[in-house]
């Protein structure tokens, strides 16, 4: 196994991190296609269930990098970050962005110990920038947020816009598109409960068959919202 590029794994993945809380289901399906599911730590200072969400407490800017706001339980794979996190928004979204060829998307309160692996930054209004926004490669990405839609547009990328209707987050009245999301590499991107419960489901799998990708459910129940699936080793 090595590491996968950050949030671009290319084959198959073997391990990832998933929140402490996904459905027993979904653990079951990703075992059954060779993925090791490791529990995202959890941080202590948020009461809602973004404690447990991995693109809540984790970002990986490098490859091998990892950084945690959460309990640190994971021997050498995880840095202890220094963003201090509360419930107040944004202060629960330090982590809530990506970089993807040195330019990081992300809010205007990025930690700074993330800000330092990106050549570019451009800052969006979402603050939680990973939630909104599924990357299937460098070019192509899905997301539900307007802001973070023009900013890839600006830098001349594929994006489809869709809604976050038929997601759920216990405590919010809709989860996220890229919260109940992960791929797994080998063009697959599978969604955390039935895909065809999505609202812009026919728009989704269009726009992914159209670059190669697969859809897949992990479960029958409706989509939610559990931190995505941030993948961590793929095959060699």
């Amino acid at each position: 196994m090595r590491f996968c590029i950050p949030n671009l794994p290319v084959k198959r993945v073997k391990k990832a991190f998933v929140s402490a809380i996904l459905a027993d289901d979904i653990r079951e399906n990703l075992r059954k296609m060779g993925i090791e599911a490791i529990e995202a730590p959890v941080c202590s200072k948020l009461n809602s269930e973004l404690k447990f969400h991995p693109d809540i407490v984790l970002n990986n800017p490098e490859i091998g990098v990892w950084y945690s706001v959460g309990d640190i339980n994971m021997n050498k794979l995880l840095t202890k970050g220094n963003a201090e996190f509360n419930d107040k928004y944004p202060n629960d979204c330090y982590y809530n962005c990506f970089i993807i060829d040195g330019t990081l998307y992300g809010g205007k309160h990025v930690a700074e110990e993330i800000k330092k692996h990106a050549n570019n930054y451009i800052p969006v209004a979402q603050g939680y920038t990973k939630c909104s926004t599924v990357i299937l490669n460098a070019e192509s990405y899905i997301t539900s947020d307007i802001s973070v839609y023009k900013a890839l547009l600006s830098q001349e990328k594929d994006v489809l816009k869709v809604t976050n209707d038929g997601i759920l987050l216990n405590g919010y009245s809709c989860g996220f598109i890229g919260g109940c999301t992960g791929v797994l590499g080998n063009k697959t991107l599978a969604v955390t409960g039935n895909a065809k419960l999505l609202a812009d489901y026919d728009l989704i799998r269009s726009f992914c068959e159209n670059i190669g990708y697969e859809v897949i459910s992990l479960s029958d129940s409706q989509p939610y919202d559990y931190g995505g699936i941030l993948p961590i080793c793929e095959e060699d």
